[in-house]
């Protein structure tokens, strides 16, 4: 019975707070020479919260606010969670193919 009070109590307390306040944003259009420096196209948002005025730096704000798939930008947390934890050894371990086939021919592989 304790634990579901002091949840609602977390949840009424951070609905309080100013966790989730809208930052100022500024355009960074000076960014614009790293993408053309690699020829991409994309967006980069980057929170600064070292001073007490947190602030929003963006480039290409349009393209920020679009619902985009992650593709393969989870993969780098991800490998690091596992060098973390120790369940993958350094970059050049090697994981054995099962055996079962996939739809994919490049996963019918060791990886």
């Amino acid at each position: 019975m304790k634990i579901p009070v002091v949840s609602l109590l977390g949840f009424i307390l951070l609905g309080c707070s100013n966790a989730f306040a809208q930052l100022n944003s500024e355009e960074r259009p000076d960014w614009q020479t790293i993408f053309d420096n690699y020829a991409a196209q994309g967006t980069i948002v980057v929170l600064d919260e070292r001073k007490d005025n947190a602030k929003l730096m963006v480039f290409n704000e349009p393209r920020s606010k679009q619902r985009l798939p992650p593709a393969s930008t989870f993969k780098v947390p991800h490998a690091l969670f596992a060098l973390d934890a120790g369940v993958v050894k350094d970059e050049f371990q090697v994981f054995p193919w099962d055996g079962v086939e996939r739809s994919f021919a490049i996963h019918n592989q060791d990886q």
